[in-house]
């Protein structure tokens, strides 16, 4: 039997289960669908299988059906599949930009996250869903912008408090580095008068990877990548040229940008995972923090070529500097700390942003405010959220 007589077989039997698959969606979708999100038990509402949407879903499933039909019988010619293929995929591209199936999948995403190093995935997830729920006209805002050490670091709602009516906006994701800035770049709210405040130290401009693709893939437009290929360099491009396919088609395709939440939700399909923090002991900072110091230029160029895009835009730019634990205090940190402060001094003499170092914020913050090598504790994050929100005070826009 050739595989077009099995097809032919399977249609004419089983076809029927498209059109009620439309209908299953369309009773799941009444509430029991945004449970199952949630990690609940799903259930079917028997009301909406007299609702539009339930028509509009057991008809697509029948037209599903019949162009399946229609390509394996002898009268369809190739170039007709081949339309249909190019004009489903434009399809489903068109639905997983929309702001409902957006919202759901990330959600999804999010309650199924890894529980131990789902950091990344939980912040991207919360970026994600803010900018699918759209943006509101607002007057001037700071936006906070960083790595895990911001999130912990700073509470935004306090922050918020302190700079009423200034609202306070947070794009702070885990591993958050000035390149890995220039791939999210799409995704940060900025508007001419806002303030863009980052916390910055050694740690951003050592030990980087020089190609994340894994970290930009749920970012990327073709804006973003071309900024990061650029600063990245030829030469790391084509050592990395798989990375630039994959990421190549991440901007072309949001239904690749979602590829890694699909995998969190397949993988964890029942299971709810709990939301641990970076700085909860389960981390591995010690011994991240501890390894030699390897200067990475490629974050630097990145750092100023964000700093330049901020002046384009009329956004005003705050770098606050960042600390660890002080048991990593070396020799050798304190050199590459010393760098890391002359070359801010030297852009903020220039103009190119505003520099606030350790020693002029005034926060307090001593041993006892440390959850772990990187990552204040609240006490901690009570302390530096007030310097910040004083200093940002002090100078009004």
């Amino acid at each position: 039997m050739s595989v077009r007589e099995v097809e032919r077989q399977f249609l004419r039997w089983w076809g029927w289960m498209f059109p009620a698959a439309g209908l299953l969606v369309a009773m799941l979708t009444g509430g029991g669908f945004w449970a199952w999100v949630d990690c609940e038990r799903p259930w079917l509402d028997w009301r909406q299988l007299f609702t539009w949407r339930a028509a509009v879903l057991g008809g697509a499933g029948a037209a599903f059906w019949g162009a399946w039909a229609a390509l394996v019988s002898k009268r369809c010619r190739r170039w007709v599949a081949v339309v249909l293929a190019v004009l489903g995929v434009g399809a489903s591209e068109v639905v997983t930009r929309m702001s409902v199936p957006q919202t759901a999948f990330w959600l999804a995403v999010r309650a199924r996250k890894d529980a131990l190093y789902g950091w990344f995935t939980s912040e991207m997830c919360y970026v994600r869903l803010e900018e699918a729920a759209g943006t509101a006209p607002r007057d001037s805002a700071v936006i906070l912008v960083g790595t895990s050490q911001m999130t912990c670091g700073v509470d935004e709602r306090e922050l918020g408090r302190m700079l009423a009516p200034t609202p306070v906006i947070r794009r702070a994701v885990s591993g958050l580095g000035p390149q890995n800035m220039l791939a999210m770049w799409p995704w940060i709210p900025f508007r001419p008068g806002d303030r863009c405040v980052q916390l910055r130290s050694e740690m951003d401009f050592t030990n980087q990877g020089e190609f994340r693709s894994a970290w930009y893939r749920p970012f990327l437009t073709w804006k973003s990548l071309s900024m990061v290929l650029g600063n990245a360099g030829r030469e790391v491009c084509m050592r990395h040229w798989r990375e630039v396919v994959d990421c190549a088609m991440a901007a072309s395709m949001e239904g690749w940008r979602m590829r890694d939440g699909w995998r969190e939700i397949v993988l964890n399909f029942w299971e709810r995972s709990e939301i641990v923090r970076p700085g909860s002991g389960k981390s591995r900072e010690w011994d991240e923090a501890n390894k030699p110091l390897v200067w990475a230029e490629w974050e630097w160029r990145a750092f100023e070529k964000a700093a330049e895009l901020l002046r384009a835009a009329g956004v005003e730019f705050w770098v606050f500097e960042g600390d660890v634990n002080p048991v990593l205090h070396n020799t050798e940190r304190m050199t590459v700390r010393a760098e890391v402060e002359r070359r801010m001094a030297e852009g903020a003499s220039e103009g190119k942003w505003r520099f606030v170092p350790l020693g002029e914020q005034r926060a307090g913050i001593g041993a006892e405010d440390w959850a772990d090598m990187v990552h204040l504790n609240q006490m901690g994050r009570d302390k530096l959220t007030r310097a910040i929100g004083r200093r940002l005070k002090a100078s009004p826009e």
